[in-house]
């Protein structure tokens, strides 16, 4: 059986890692990124991005990826660069107490 401090992610209180920090939908379209402002951890945290889409008919021709690059330890941009999707413009954003750089 793993300790509290071999896991990822616990529910008990006091345990930091893997904590969303902050959540929200943006709007965010090729060659145009979405700055998003996130509370100052210390570190440039890990971010989850959720794009609203559905596929086409024909996948074969279809692309698709989302990245995030960083400004600041609070400041950091959303991006996205797709091809042959219907993809609305928003994407949804998860902040999570886990550094992502190292």
């Amino acid at each position: 059986m793993a300790t509290d401090a071999e896991l990822l992610f616990t529910t008990e209180s006091g345990f930091d890692s893997m904590q969303v920090v902050q959540t929200g939908r943006v709007q965010v379209t090729n060659g145009a990124p979405a700055t998003v402002i996130v509370p100052d951890l210390g570190y440039k945290p890990a971010v989850v991005i959720i794009p609203e889409l559905t596929f086409l008919t024909n996948p074969s021709n279809t692309a698709i990826r989302f990245w995030s690059t960083y400004n600041s330890t609070t400041s950091i941009n959303l991006n996205i660069y797709h091809n042959n999707l219907n993809y609305n413009g928003w994407c949804l954003y998860a902040v999570l107490r886990v550094r992502a750089d190292g």
